[in-house]
């Protein structure tokens, strides 16, 4: 189908969606969170039938909008989906609910849904890039050491419960986990990301990924940061979170394909999610169980639980969905007077520079309790610990549904540039370090805001170009 075909047919379904969102009551009606759900699969089915010219990214089914998607239909739609099917009836989640903001939540879900897949379709050129005058190298060896230091400092000052499946009790708890060792996790997300970013470079601009293997591809990396990515992958799956894995399954299958130039169709990845879903489901009751207990006591609860669930597979998106219960709080407080036109739009955008955001908040004299999405939601749900977000509430905060149609939309296009200009024959440095860096939140993005990627892009970019600017260019031999 015709790219200006499905553009048109996605364009009246968005002003559909905003005309019945404008005239609908805000009473409860069980019945009326399908028409939105109808529409949104309608939406996906439209999408995944354009015509994709460009020929890089032509049958490739690995893309950014994938991750994404992985992400917000869990998030944002999946607990209306089952309660629409009668697989579950509890939309409370545990804390009390404004039912009369249920259905309208459904259909900003869905509004934001379409204007990102809109904003996707929508951007069908790659940045112009010019060819670099000189050819950029990057510094691998510096990045993969201070990723081996953050990861040893993790280790030694994180709470080992945490490693036996205590990560959900852990971080539910208040002062449980370190702060040290919270930090140290987080910049070492940065520098794994740094150090495929810089690796995958080099090798793309060499004459040695023509004949590049995925074997060859691990071997270029130090022999110590291989099996310090190995044995922190380890202990995340045994302490029961599943972000960090998943967020180095995509970079590293994401980079290897970029190098290679490798096709991977619809098929395939349908395979590799049906996998992943099955490992991720067993997680999701590993995580659960007392991490007290010997591992073989741990194992056969969760089978036992797994083969007894009243969801049965559909448990493993149960950390996501449970997060809808912060859209529907957010709503019913954005409502009574308390939107932030201006703090919600300024703060995060100034955020997207280390340290500028934390002057804003300072020279103000305003408390982040007051203007960021998932403070306001725990304060909102008299909750003991981090209640999250999503990326649908922490935009209608801003201006409403308006917020959440212009962003998204924005968020669709400029995500789907860059993508663009990382399949055509000049590549940019910068384009490359982008995409991949956006790939390390782009399926956490729907549980906190469209604009943290960007923060954590310009992070690893900060990362990268300092590596490069103090330790010059330094590769690892095999």
């Amino acid at each position: 189908m015709k790219n200006s075909a499905i553009k048109l047919i996605l364009f009246c379904i968005l002003i559909y969606l905003l005309y019945n969102y404008a005239v609908l009551p805000y009473t409860w009606d069980s019945s009326a969170i399908i028409e939105p759900l109808v529409l949104a699969l309608f939406a996906f089915v439209i999408y995944f039938l354009r015509d994709e010219r460009q020929v890089g990214l032509k049958g490739q089914a690995m893309t950014l909008s994938l991750p994404f998607l992985l992400g917000f239909i869990p998030t944002c739609m999946l607990l209306y989906i089952l309660y629409s099917f009668d697989i579950t009836t509890d939309l409370a989640q545990g804390y009390s609910l404004d039912y009369s903001v249920v259905t309208h939540s459904a259909y900003l879900s869905t509004i934001g849904f379409v204007s990102y897949l809109l904003g996707n379709v929508t951007c069908t050129t790659p940045y112009r890039i010019r060819k670099e005058k000189k050819e950029i190298r990057c510094n691998t060896v510096l990045p993969q050491r201070i990723a081996i230091v953050l990861f040893l400092i993790f280790f030694i000052f994180m709470d080992k419960r945490y490693f036996l499946g205590g990560y959900h009790e852990l971080s539910n708890t208040k002062g449980a986990l370190s702060p040290i060792a919270v930090q140290a996790q987080v910049f070492l997300k940065y520098l794994i990301a740094a150090s495929i970013i810089t690796t995958s470079w080099n090798i793309y601009n060499s004459p040695e990924r023509k004949d590049l293997t995925i074997k060859k591809y691990f071997l270029k990396f130090s022999f110590s940061f291989r099996w310090m990515v190995i044995i922190y992958t380890i202990l995340v799956i045994m302490s029961g979170d599943r972000d960090p894995l998943l967020t180095t399954l995509f970079l590293t299958a994401f980079s290897y394909i970029l190098v290679k130039g490798i096709k991977i169709g619809t098929a395939k990845v349908a395979v590799l999610i049906i996998l992943a879903a099955g490992l991720f489901w067993f997680l999701g009751y590993f995580r659960n169980t007392d991490f007290s207990s010997g591992l073989s006591s741990r194992l056969s609860y969760t089978f036992e639980k797994m083969s007894t669930s009243e969801l049965g597979i559909w448990d493993i998106f149960d950390e996501y969905t449970r997060i809808i219960r912060t859209q529907h709080t957010l709503i019913s407080y954005a409502n009574q007077g308390h939107f932030l036109p201006i703090h919600g739009i300024v703060y995060p955008i100034l955020g997207l520079i280390p340290g500028l955001g934390f002057l804003y908040t300072t020279i103000l004299g305003i408390d982040q309790i007051d203007i960021v999405s998932s403070h306001i939601a725990k304060s909102a749900m008299d909750a003991d610990h981090g209640m999250g977000t999503t990326c649908i509430a922490d935009l209608y905060i801003i201006w409403g549904v308006t917020s959440v149609v212009i962003f998204m939309f924005l968020f669709g296009y400029i995500t789907k540039k860059i993508e663009r200009s990382v399949y055509q024959e000049n590549i940019s440095f910068f384009l490359w370090c982008a995409y991949l860096a956006l790939l390390t939140e782009m399926v956490y993005v729907c549980r906190s805001n469209v604009f943290g990627c960007f923060r954590v892009m310009m992070y690893i970019f900060i990362i990268v170009y300092l590596c490069n600017s103090v330790g010059g260019v330094k590769h690892n031999r095999v």
